[in-house]
């Protein structure tokens, strides 16, 4: 007859081995001397990607070291081997499944194991699937650095948008007034960007917002129409800084400015014959004004914007059209995943 003790710890025990066969860890013992496994829990099967009985044919231990990638094998196996002189351990790992050929992050936590005379004659361990833990630190580190990279950016067009407004600024009222409408309109778009920096910002939102500062309402004074296009960030903050001092010069001299003044604002897709990438092509026309026709002498800000920077940022071709009843600007930007979003 069993001892209370024994029966305790046969209770025990049928405890544990219940608890590892309906755990979704892996847990496993190994005989210290040979490193074979005399228990393998369930849990290896659905993150392994085969049947125990597969994998504890052979020489199990060499086995399991072939499923670990080999740039942590090593370090994987020396963990085992501390184990066995007696340490407690918990290192991470990657495997890649032969089912499907998918790495998944393990994080294992081993132990010796000692028998009644104290010696260690099993090791064991429990592993536990870190991969979505490991996903979620990549995404955190991704957009750490896009945070790094966009305040970097966001300085650099500030400064710029400073220099050149002084530099085309005549008194500092003049320059105060620029500056504040320029960095405000820089300020919407992001904005709107930091919402979702990997959606993309909507091109006729852009523009609707952009000439709502001013006023303008859709109807006799605005047209605006083109297809949905979602601009990337980089694309959107240049674009929208052209509009912003698009509608300031029609606001000042042209559409918005003079009664019976009207504005179209339209983008088409184009493709091109030869299969790259799609062309937009964003046209905005000023009508129904009166005009000398000629090109305006003054260079500015926004003359820059358009003849300099569009070109240098975002690769355009701009032709500009001045007319005695309006002004005329047709805005070519390839189409490619850096600066639409699909």
């Amino acid at each position: 007859m069993p001892t209370n003790k024994q029966a305790t710890l046969q209770r025990t025990e049928d405890g544990l081995m219940q608890f590892a066969e309906a755990s979704g860890d892996v847990l496993w013992i190994r005989n210290a001397s040979d490193l074979q496994w005399t228990f393998l829990s369930p849990g290896f099967e659905k993150i392994y990607g085969i049947s125990r009985q597969e994998a504890l044919k052979g020489d199990d231990f060499a086995s399991w070291t072939e499923l670990i990638v080999p740039e942590d094998r090593e370090a994987a196996t020396a963990s085992i081997h501390e184990v066995i002189k007696g340490k407690r351990v918990a290192f991470d790992y990657r495997i890649r499944r032969p089912i499907d050929g998918t790495i998944r992050w393990l994080r294992d936590t081993d132990f010796p194991i000692r028998n009644a005379q104290g010696e260690i004659d099993r090791i064991g361990g429990i592993g536990h699937d870190i991969t979505p833990l490991k996903e979620a630190e990549e995404h955190q580190k991704s957009m750490l650095l896009e945070l790094q990279h966009r305040v970097r950016n966001t300085l650099a067009v500030v400064r710029a948008i400073a220099r050149r407004s002084a530099e085309c600024s005549e008194t500092v009222e003049d320059l105060g007034m620029h500056l504040d409408g320029r960095i405000a309109a820089f300020a919407r778009v992001q904005t709107a960007v930091t919402r979702d920096p990997l959606a993309g910002l909507d091109l006729e939102t852009l523009v609707a917002d952009t000439l709502l500062t001013a006023s303008a309402r859709e109807g006799e004074q605005l047209s605006i129409q083109g297809p949905s296009v979602l601009l990337a960030a980089k694309a959107a903050e240049t674009i929208g800084l052209t509009l912003h001092e698009l509608t300031t010069n029609a606001v000042k001299y042209g559409a918005l400015w003079q009664p019976g003044g009207h504005i179209a604002v339209c983008w088409t897709l184009e493709k091109t014959s030869r299969g790259g990438s799609a062309i937009l092509a964003l046209e905005w026309t000023e009508s129904g004004l009166t005009l000398s026709g000629a090109e305006p002498k003054r260079s500015g800000f926004g003359t820059e914007l358009l003849t300099k920077t569009l070109g240098y940022d975002l690769n355009a071709n701009v032709e500009r059209e001045f007319r005695k009843s309006g002004v005329r600007y047709l805005i070519r930007i390839p189409a490619t995943a850096q600066i639409v979003k699909s």
